[in-house]
């Protein structure tokens, strides 16, 4: 699948709305699946949450993608690369209309800041995405990703692909939070 992904912006603000209700305990999660053109569709995802203990903490689970397996039950392979920073994960849930294979390329989180990933082949090749981690005032660590691809169409509905696009994100923070 080609991308049009380049011209999207890959890090908005979070709104004061969402914050509140992160740091009040909710995880929140938003996807939002259109069809720009004629056998073409566009993802813009969002889903944020705060660990209730500090970031150097939350990050022995989220830094480890290769132990991915041991946290996330629909995560049934993970690997990763440090020589290339590539991801490989295989995942499968009854919210998936098949098994899906994800291949992106993340540096490995290790402190607090920006990471931007990209998924440079496979299903939606050309994603652009940041995970952002910060310390707040309190000591706790909120966790922010944002991700935005345009492609072709991918074969599924508008409904199914942001169905599966937001719920799995919730799952996966509640798995590693």
């Amino acid at each position: 699948m080609t991308s049009d992904s380049s011209d999207l912006n890959t890090r908005p603000s979070i709104t004061e709305k969402n914050l509140k209700k992160i740091k009040e305990g909710d995880i929140v999660s938003s996807a939002e699946v259109t069809s720009p053109a004629e056998n073409r569709q566009k993802l813009e995802l969002y889903t944020g949450g705060l660990h209730q203990k500090n970031c150097k903490f939350a990050m022995r689970k989220l830094s480890r993608y290769e132990s991915y397996t041991k946290y996330m039950d629909f995560v049934k392979q993970s690997t990763y690369d440090e020589s290339t920073n590539n991801i490989f994960l295989l995942l499968e849930h009854s919210l998936l209309p098949i098994s899906m294979v994800l291949r992106f390329k993340i540096p490995r989180i290790k402190d607090v800041g920006s990471y931007p990933f990209t998924f440079e082949e496979g299903f939606l090749k050309g994603l652009v995405g940041n995970i952002n981690l910060s310390e707040e005032k309190n000591g706790q660590c909120l966790f922010w990703l944002t991700a935005n691809w345009q492609g072709e169409h991918t074969g599924f509905s508008n409904t199914i692909f942001e169905i599966f696009s937001k719920v799995l994100p919730q799952i996966a923070m509640r798995s590693l939070f």
